[in-house]
């Protein structure tokens, strides 16, 4: 629903659920929930973590783990009861696949039909927030300080990103990043990006460039979006009306 926002609540192992500027507790008992997405059946699909699982939670707030055996890190592929993760934290769904940024085993994995497969292994370094681009996915890659591109065959490319580790806008290749750890992509292809405290746009077009749209400084200012500041800001997500909903998380708020 369009007035309806679920929020990962990492600290406490929770999901919450917004409505009517209210907040109730959707699910809990999740140890460490970072990203979440609904699949096509109406389930919210939660990357946990700290168990090193997927889980999925239905809409009466019932938690099932899909993939991941709870509280065991490693690396493998295979049945998805006994794959193996290592502290995943991004997840995008995409009709009957689900893509995971398996972030300490700097992989893209793919959960369809019960298996667990890898899609990409190389050149990551901590890659957190994912989501879908056209047909292919976008990967916030944290310690590369890149934007990369994973194509539907598992190749990957950067999009932007010099890997300098500082806040420059500018064109794709030439612009850098502190640590980018969101993305998500609005209705026009445009891609959004939590980038340290700030929030970064990129547009690829005729000109194609990064560009710095809050205040890169850490801390808590509301009103016109270049004077706006975050603390640590590490989810994004477009709702039905086009607005960019950001967790602040250094300052508990949903912005």
């Amino acid at each position: 629903k369009a007035d309806v926002i679920y929020v990962s609540d990492g600290q406490h192992g929770k999901i919450w659920r917004v409505s009517g500027g209210e907040a109730t507790v959707f699910a809990e008992g999740i140890h460490t929930p970072s990203a979440i997405a609904f699949d096509d059946d109406g389930n919210l699909i939660v990357v946990d973590s700290g168990t090193h699982t997927i889980k999925s939670v239905n809409s009466s707030g019932e938690v099932s783990t899909i993939a991941g055996v709870e509280g065991k890190s490693g690396f493998a592929d295979g049945d998805a009861t006994t794959a193996l993760f290592n502290a995943p934290v991004g997840i995008v769904v995409d009709k009957n696949k689900i893509y995971v940024a398996d972030t300490y085993n700097d992989r893209i994995r793919v959960i369809e039909n019960g298996k667990v497969t890898t899609l990409a292994d190389k050149g990551f370094d901590t890659p957190c927030g994912i989501a879908i681009w056209r047909d292919k996915l976008l990967v916030a890659d944290t310690e590369t300080r890149k934007i990369r591109v994973v194509e539907p065959d598992g190749s990957v490319w950067t999009l932007a990103g010099n890997g300098d580790g500082d806040l420059k806008d500018g064109l794709l290749l030439s612009a850098s990043f502190v640590q980018p750890t969101a993305i998500a992509v609005d209705k026009n292809d445009s891609i959004f990006v939590a980038d340290g405290n700030a929030i970064r746009q990129i547009n690829v077009g005729v000109i194609s460039s990064v560009r710095t749209i809050t205040d890169e400084h850490r801390g808590l200012n509301d009103g016109l979006i270049r004077r706006a500041r975050f603390n640590r800001p590490s989810g994004l997500a477009f709702d039905n009306n086009g607005s960019l909903l950001v967790a602040d998380s250094e300052n508990c708020l949903v912005r």
